[in-house]
């Protein structure tokens, strides 16, 4: 169940890029800010876990309930992204929350994708991949950080931002009902005005053919 877990997070995009993207929001900042950030993580991870039942049934309250369980993964590619967005002098005030809330969303995400429901093997897997993933990406920029990096991460900011909105208005807007089915093409022969280049004679009462006046007999002569 260890490799489920891990594979839970690194195969699911919607858990993965807030992860990638609150690792490069770490890299940037120093290591207190990391810290406090990380430690605050921990936190929203607890959380989740922690009040998950209570947020589960909140969510399944009412219509639709189905769609709004994947929202756990829009709302981190949202907040994450409107963090890597933003300035750089507001990044550092606006990591601590938005790191409480990721770690939220992943607790809950995690929990809903277990197939075990109580094997703790899945969820020590997942935590672990979860971690891996932001601190290799925010360890690998901070010690390589380069002005264009910067740029970079605003970019990714938008993508996740459009991410977020994307499938959570996938989610939440109702589809369009399905039609009725077109009538069968032996159905429509007997149709007046059908595409039949063969019209029938006068005398059974069907003209079958735009093509064709209904005064014309093919056979007479």
């Amino acid at each position: 169940m260890l490799e489920q877990g891990a594979l839970s997070v690194l195969l699911s995009y919607p858990r993965l890029l807030p992860l990638l993207g609150l690792g490069c929001a770490l890299g940037f900042v120093t290591r207190r800010g990391a810290a406090v950030a990380a430690v605050l993580g921990i936190v929203g991870l607890w959380l989740g876990f922690a009040f998950r039942d209570a947020l589960i049934n909140a969510v399944i309250s009412g219509p639709a309930a189905t769609a709004r369980l994947g929202l756990p993964g829009p709302i981190s590619c949202l907040f994450i992204g409107l963090l890597l967005a933003s300035p750089q002098r507001l990044r550092s005030w606006l990591l601590p929350p938005t790191a409480l809330v990721a770690g939220a969303m992943l607790a809950i995400a995690v929990k809903l994708a277990d197939p075990s429901f109580h094997d703790p093997d899945f969820i020590r897997g997942a935590i672990a991949a979860a971690a891996w993933s932001v601190a290799a990406v925010g360890l690998t920029i901070h010690a390589y950080r380069r002005p264009w990096l910067g740029i970079a991460t605003r970019i990714l900011g938008s993508w996740l931002i459009a991410i977020g909105l994307m499938l959570g208005a996938s989610l939440l807007l109702s589809r369009p009902s399905v039609g009725a089915m077109p009538p069968e093409p032996a159905a429509r022969l007997e149709e007046r005005g059908s595409l039949d280049l063969f019209p029938e004679p006068r005398d059974t009462g069907r003209v079958k053919s735009r093509l064709l006046e209904p005064e014309f007999d093919p056979t007479a002569r």
